[in-house]
């Protein structure tokens, strides 16, 4: 008898794009990690937990590329740094797995307030299973996948995310 297991393509895309990921960081191949980037673009987007004009700007844009030093412009602020957002996901040896099974989880890519809320879940459930920062890989269900180095304390988010949808980086997140 003869058993032959099969994988469904998205499925293999969804798992393996966490790895592009990291792997694009840790080479800093640019051209690497533009190959995974969603057609329509990547969302990014910076978010407060207190809304003060001490904190900086909260900004939520669409890219279609990255500077070669891994970077996008946030008009004033700070730009987003991939390399330092995700530090700790290129200097470990494995990133931790979970899996949930949220199956209709998703958000809206037109707004931040959704995407909050899907991460805020995401890094709950994540921040029950591993210490805080710890880089961690969620697959949602069969569409999402989310690379979190990031955590929830006392109802605040801090850290970075990075949401894969269908085999493509659709969304990063830093959280202060």
């Amino acid at each position: 008898m003869l058993i032959l297991l099969m994988t469904s393509p998205l499925l293999a895309a969804n798992q393996d794009v966490a790895n592009t990921f990291r792997k694009a960081l840790q080479n800093k191949n640019i051209k690497q990690l533009t190959k995974i980037i969603h057609p329509q673009g990547l969302i990014v987007a910076r978010s407060y937990n207190k809304k003060s004009p001490n904190r900086g700007q909260e900004f939520f844009q669409r890219v279609s590329r990255l500077t070669p030093d891994f970077q996008v412009a946030a008009g004033s602020e700070l730009p987003l740094d991939f390399l330092y957002l995700f530090g700790g996901t290129t200097r470990v040896k494995n990133l931790k797995r979970l899996n949930q099974d949220w199956k209709k989880a998703s958000f809206d890519p037109h707004s931040l307030d959704s995407l909050r809320v899907f991460a805020t879940r995401v890094i709950s459930f994540v921040t029950k299973k591993a210490p805080g920062f710890t880089p961690t890989v969620v697959r949602v269900n069969d569409d999402y996948l989310v690379l979190t180095e990031a955590e929830v304390n006392n109802g605040l988010l801090s850290g970075a995310v990075a949401v894969f949808w269908k085999g493509y980086l659709r969304a990063v997140i830093d959280f202060r």
